[in-house]
């Protein structure tokens, strides 16, 4: 079936699918009979349809967050309280989803805001042995082992 991609619906009709009475249809699938039955009528296919719906769809009440500045300004007291037990951007991201009002932001966002305000250090990625040396061990599950052992 011809019609626009995910992308193209968000650009073209983003506003409009967020008021009544296309945000208040059901599923991805009345969303597809609903723009089909529009005027004039918008051609989408139901995969469009339903990867829109789990990407750009809001829950009535819920709040998206676009930028680092915006996550900080407006919740970075609560978003620091959720850090302790969430450390990382997958972890951070679900425990906004359960604030009320949920919080929505993008992974990106979230690890970026780590990194600026999180307090932790930065990870490190090793592509070799030779960066080990200067670290005192490495942790496999719950065993640590002396990397000076090794050398």
């Amino acid at each position: 079936m011809p019609g626009l991609s995910c992308a193209e619906l968000q650009r073209l009709y983003g506003d409009e699918l967020q008021r009544p009475p296309l945000s208040e249809v059901g599923s991805a699938y009345f969303l597809m009979k609903a723009l089909a039955a529009r005027v004039p009528p918008v051609l989408v296919s139901f995969q469009a349809c339903r990867t829109w719906w789990s990407y750009h769809r809001l829950p009535a009440g819920a709040v998206r967050v676009g930028s680092v500045a915006e996550l900080e300004g407006r919740y970075g007291d609560v978003v620091r309280g959720l850090v302790v037990q969430s450390h990382t951007s997958y972890l951070l991201t679900r425990a906004l989803l359960v604030l009320s009002p949920p919080l929505y932001a993008s992974d990106a966002v979230v690890r970026q805001w780590l990194r600026l305000h999180g307090g932790g250090d930065a990870l490190t990625q090793v592509f070799s042995a030779g960066p080990l040396v200067s670290l005192e061990s490495v942790c496999f599950s719950s065993v640590c082992f002396c990397l000076r052992c090794f050398l």
